[in-house]
């Protein structure tokens, strides 16, 4: 059975980040989107908050996101990592709901144009395809 992350608890994200950030020889990673929710203020919060980002992830190159739900606050989780880790080298998201093709444009733009801590960083982003529906 996977186990995911609620993006729209701030208890669940507030555990991930600890053990990111607790884990500095952390050279991949990978999450699986549990939930979501656009309007989960507490999370928006807790992920703008200057101590979520004090701390660069130094050794982490790949980063890999599945069933990524096009929320705010997954939205909000991907920037934060990119901005703290100069070492990404990849990260993959993998979108796991279909959305119309002008959303997933605005979304793809949105991933792209994320300041990186990393100049080597390559975001692959792969739209939901019915095949890999869990």
């Amino acid at each position: 059975m996977t186990q995911g992350v609620d993006f729209s608890e701030v208890d669940q994200i507030s555990c991930a980040l600890q053990l990111i950030k607790s884990s500095p020889n952390l050279g991949k990673l990978q999450i699986w989107v549990q939930g979501s929710d656009d309007n989960a203020e507490t999370v928006m919060k807790y992920l703008e908050a200057p101590t979520c980002s004090n701390r660069p992830l130094n050794k982490l190159k790949c980063v890999v996101i599945r069933s990524f739900e096009c929320s705010n606050t997954e939205l909000f989780f991907v920037k934060l990592l990119c901005a703290c880790t100069p070492s990404l080298v990849r990260m993959c998201i993998e979108q796991g709901i279909a959305i119309d093709s002008k959303e997933e444009r605005n979304i793809t733009i949105k991933l792209m144009r994320f300041p990186r801590a990393s100049t080597r960083a390559e975001l692959f982003y792969f739209p939901f395809e019915a095949t890999n529906a869990d």
